[in-house]
């Protein structure tokens, strides 16, 4: 094993002890360096207990007793100094009393790293494997060694480990990481398209092979063969306006959206996809020929704005044919027609969607948003709710003197339905149309709903129960010194148990 000079060894220990530090030689010389260094502390306005470690670093000293500026060091003692946290210097020692430094960081350590990773995909051991460094003349250090390595530390030791340990790991993929083949299968061309368009719902993956550029040296890594898949997200290309035109009189919709690509690979252009997106519409065109496409992720919360944009579509598309003009940069791109769905949607969904539209109209949902899955977890409580504050009439029925003995102008009643985690609720009145006595029941026909107040109660223990019944008193009580009203309280109850007994 090839030992430092002693003349260089006391050369440099005598230079750090110079600048106050300690300069340890290890027993054996099997660690890569020749001396630990510790820094001199520094005066500090900290407490004691609160006082910072002191620095230290480790050093590999090589000499000459030429005038040259070149040396070699071994691969394995380089891995060592390069994924240590620590800071790690080189030193090259003249016997003209010359010093020169560099530091296992930045450019070096990228070096180092390319060279390890190219000894060992040849096989090489790295202990008998060397790369050449060659001091620059301003590596020369003069004066006082240890300020020298100090500046270069900087005054945060983690700061310092925390950019070598993030060299370590990223330098060498600046270009990226590697390039890999995949064998994948769709369903048919449709199904290939649209996952690569980004509606699809993933592609069965057989085989995937990768293999690692690092440093742009390739590494084939161990060939997966299992079961996986492939899911795609597409990178827009443009930006585009769709305008969508009611096939009654309503006012037609305007909608900002993104426009994606997609030309299978060795095919005609004209084989290419294009997407023009405004979710939930999605307009899928190849050639001429264009699909509209309705589609709201389950699980992904929306804003009432989006469920009302998707629920009018729906009512539109049940209607008549639709046309879709799409903009971009301000010209007609494309323009298609669209014929009517023969598929009904859920009519809950409609009324739900219709009563949170008149609820907003009262109290603040912008910033409310929930999910398809949610508005599933809520039925049927949540549908009860919409059809208590609608515009349809409502009958009841109840045995002889539920409802009193006296007139009835108005029943007034509190609709709530919890909802995404919070508490959607409105408190209703309707009209009395007809109160008729039937012998022993009582039938009252009443009008459309009136929504006198609504509300959305959030992070409350008992969801604002309490507060909501007060807050239907209250209404009571101003209505009473008008007219004759009836309150219920209990409505949604009622309506619950009426469904389970049916009709």
């Amino acid at each position: 094993m090839v030992r430092v000079p002693r003349w260089a060894e006391k050369l440099f220990s005598q230079r750090c002890s110079w600048g106050d530090a300690v300069a340890t030689k290890p027993d054996e010389d099997i660690n890569g360096w020749d001396y630990f260094v510790e820094f001199p502390d520094r005066p500090s306005d900290l407490p004691f207990e609160k006082t910072l470690p002191r620095k230290q670093a480790f050093v590999q000293i090589k000499s000459t007793v030429g005038l040259s500026t070149r040396t070699s060091v071994k691969l394995s003692n380089m891995l060592k100094a390069c994924n240590s946290h620590d800071p790690w210097f080189v030193f090259l020692v003249r016997n003209d009393g010359s010093v020169f430094g560099l530091e296992v960081i930045g450019q070096l350590l990228e070096r180092s790293l390319k060279q390890i990773r190219i000894a060992r995909l040849e096989g090489k051991p790295l202990h008998r494997a060397t790369m050449s460094l060659n001091f620059a003349p301003n590596d020369l250090v003069e004066g006082d060694i240890v300020s020298w390595m100090e500046q270069r530390v900087g005054d945060s030791s983690l700061s310092y480990i925390s950019k070598k340990r993030d060299q370590f790991t990223t330098v060498g993929y600046e270009r990226g990481f590697g390039s890999g083949k995949l064998i994948i299968s769709a369903k048919n061309d449709e199904d290939f398209s649209h996952n690569f368009l980004g509606l699809g719902n993933g592609l069965d993956v057989e085989q995937f092979l990768y293999t690692d550029l690092r440093f742009g040296v390739p590494e084939q890594i161990e060939e997966f063969s299992g079961k996986g898949r492939l899911f795609i997200e597409p990178v827009p290309v443009d930006v585009c306006e769709l305008r969508i035109f009611s096939p009654t009189k309503e006012p037609r919709m305007v909608l900002n959206g993104t426009v994606y690509g997609f030309k299978p690979p060795m095919s005609a252009l004209s084989d290419g996809r294009i997407r023009f997106s405004s979710p939930p519409v999605e307009v899928i065109v190849s050639n001429t020929t264009g699909r509209l496409i309705v589609k709201t992720d389950e699980a992904k919360p929306q804003s009432l704005t989006v469920f009302s944009l998707h629920a009018k579509l729906l009512r539109w598309m049940r209607t008549s044919s639709i046309e879709i003009e799409v903009r971009r940069h301000g010209v007609r791109a494309w323009q298609g027609k669209f014929n009517s769905s023969a598929t009904e949607g859920p009519k809950s969904f409609f009324e739900i969607i219709s009563a949170l539209e008149n609820i907003a109209t009262s109290t603040d949902l912008s910033h409310f948003h929930f999910s398809l899955n949610d508005l599933n977890q809520a039925l049927p409580e949540l549908y009860d709710a919409a059809i208590l504050i609608s515009d349809k009439n409502l009958r009841l029925e109840a045995s002889d003197g539920a409802f009193g003995a006296g007139k009835i102008d108005t029943i007034m009643y509190l609709a709530r339905a919890e909802l995404a985690g919070a508490t959607v609720a409105a408190i209703a009145e309707r009209s009395v149309k007809n109160d008729e006595d039937r012998g022993t029941t009582r039938r009252v026909t009443l009008g459309p709903a009136t929504i006198l107040d609504a509300y959305l109660v959030t992070g409350t223990d008992d969801d604002g129960g309490a507060v909501l019944q007060e807050e239907l008193a209250h209404f009571a009580k101003q209505a009473g010194m008008k007219y004759e009203v009836l309150v219920i309280a209990d409505m949604m109850e009622r309506l619950a148990d009426s469904r389970k007994s049916g009709p």
